[in-house]
Formats: C-alpha cells, sequence, structure tokens
C-alpha cells in the first residue's frame, strides 16, 4: 500500500479547501466517508431485520414477535454496518479509494446530497425515538434499548422513503400545469 493511499484516509486529515471554489467542504473527508458508510450499514441492517428477519424468525421459532425482537434486531443492524464498513475498506485495499482526491470526492458529494442528508436526519431523529420510547418500558435492557433504536432508525429510513414515493406519484401524475408563467406564484395542479 502506497504512502499516499494510506493518508488518503487518515481520520485526522483536513480538507485542503485551496483545491476547491467550493468553500462548503466536509472538514475531515475520511471521516465523513467512513460514518456515511457506516451508517447506510446500519440503517440497512435495520430495515432489513425489522422487515423480514425478525418477522421470519419469530414464525419460523413460534414465538411472540417481542422475544426475537430483541434478540435478533441488534445483532442485524450491527451486521449490516460492520459488512458496510468491511466493503468499505475492501474498495480501499482494491485501491479505489488510493488518492485524497477520491476520498474528498466521495466526501464532497455525500456531504452535499440533499436527499442523502435527510434519509439521515430521519433515521437519526426514528433511533432517538426509539430509544426515549424504551426507557419508559420499567424492564429496560440494553437489548431492548438497541433493538427499539434499531426500529426507529428503519422506521425513519422507511417514512423518508414513503415520503419520497409519495412526490415522485404526484409529479408524475399530476403535472405542474403547462404554462408557468401565468402561474409563477402559486404552480396549479393539474387534476
Amino acid at each position: 500500500v502506497r504512502l499516499e493511499q494510506k493518508l488518503s484516509m487518515d481520520l485526522n486529515r483536513k480538507i485542503d479547501a485551496s483545491n476547491y471554489g467550493d468553500n462548503d467542504l466536509p472538514l475531515y473527508p475520511a471521516r465523513t466517508l467512513i460514518c456515511h458508510v457506516a451508517l447506510k450499514g446500519f440503517q440497512l441492517g435495520s430495515v432489513v431485520s425489522v422487515c423480514i428477519i425478525a418477522p421470519a424468525v419469530s414464525m419460523y421459532r413460534r414465538q411472540p414477535i417481542s422475544t426475537t425482537f430483541r434478540s435478533i434486531i441488534p445483532i442485524a443492524s450491527l451486521m449490516g454496518g460492520s459488512l458496510s464498513l468491511a466493503s468499505l475498506f475492501a474498495k480501499y485495499n482494491k485501491g479505489d479509494l488510493n488518492s485524497n482526491d477520491a476520498v474528498d470526492d466521495r466526501a464532497y458529494r455525500i456531504y452535499r446530497n440533499e436527499g442523502q442528508n435527510k434519509v439521515d436526519k430521519y433515521s437519526f431523529i426514528g433511533a432517538i425515538a426509539g430509544a426515549a420510547a424504551s426507557i419508559v418500558v420499567p424492564s429496560t435492557s440494553i437489548s431492548l434499548l438497541l433493538a427499539s433504536a434499531s426500529t426507529g432508525m428503519a422506521t425513519g429510513v422507511l417514512i423518508y422513503a414513503g415520503e419520497k414515493a409519495a412526490n415522485h406519484f404526484n409529479e408524475k401524475f399530476f403535472p405542474p400545469a403547462v404554462d408557468e408563467k401565468i402561474c409563477s406564484i402559486h404552480p396549479v395542479r393539474v387534476t
């Protein structure tokens, strides 16, 4: 592994803003990239575990979903995060992230992507709400706290996906008025 490649994923390397025209950049690009990849893994693990794995295991074992909920969901979410980080470091070892420019570019695109930022915000709020909801349960355990946070994260991702699908549906089936100059103050939707 070349020295430049090793330095490109240095967590303490600050971005050299003089190389870029935009001043709104992530300060530490490697941290931005690693946190993004880990979060996407946790989000995927949460959605898959809540929607598929936990119900399937519960039916297979013929046990209440609450029992499976505490044992399966935290593990699947952590596995999602771990697998996504493993794939990032496989790309790193392969040489796909072999320069500061490659890491900076990916971090910049992640940092400026409104959709990514919105789904991250929804999932974070969901995880906080899920964890907070588990604290009110008298017999709160760490497994319940993690399962509730993972379920909240999955809920946040699914709410974002539903919102995006609804917006796409509205745009496709209810296009804006043909003459936008006439309706420039308040676009009229054709129904």
